[in-house]
């Protein structure tokens, strides 16, 4: 897939049920199908945000790759890996879940359509994505501002006191 058309990509993945990290793990080799060049972040533990009191703590890594799929096709793709790995149709939004995965960026593009927004709407308030997304593409610029990730890591940091 590495041809001229392939798009830099980054995804998040997440999951807090069961073997979590193998969970991730199958994710990732699932995507394989559509991305090259798949490079993985180290994995990252976070508390559940916005989901019920007794929900279990996450387990995340971001990876980045190329694709030479469209963004609607790539977040289809990431939608049926969700379900082949378990989760249900009906799934709420803040449920737990055996695998989320969630489009980050797609080279530089900036996409708001229904149920696509890119980059990733909450993506710059939440450590348990810049940190792992700094460590592997800390200079990629998020548009349409243009801060790197890294700048932003540091930023969120400095108003989380983390």
């Amino acid at each position: 897939m590495s041809n001229p058309t392939s798009i830099p990509v980054a995804l998040s993945l997440g999951s807090n049920l069961g073997d979590r990290e193998a969970n991730i793990e199958k994710a990732v080799d699932l995507l394989a199908g559509t991305l090259a060049n798949i490079c993985c972040s180290s994995f990252f533990c976070s508390a559940p945000v916005d989901c019920p009191p007794d929900a279990y703590d996450f387990l995340n890594i971001v990876v980045t790759g190329e694709t030479g799929v469209g963004p609607k096709e790539l977040l289809r793709e990431c939608q049926r890996i969700e379900v082949e790995m378990g989760r249900p149709a009906d799934h709420g939004y803040h449920e737990d879940r055996i695998v989320d995965i969630d489009i980050l960026l797609y080279g530089d593009e900036v996409i708001e359509e229904s149920g696509l927004t890119i980059p990733h709407a909450e993506m710059t308030k939440r450590e348990f994505v810049l940190q792992p997304l700094a460590e592997i593409a800390g200079d990629w610029a998020i548009p349409p501002e243009g801060s790197t990730v890294g700048d932003c890591c540091h930023i969120l940091a400095r108003t989380t006191g983390t």
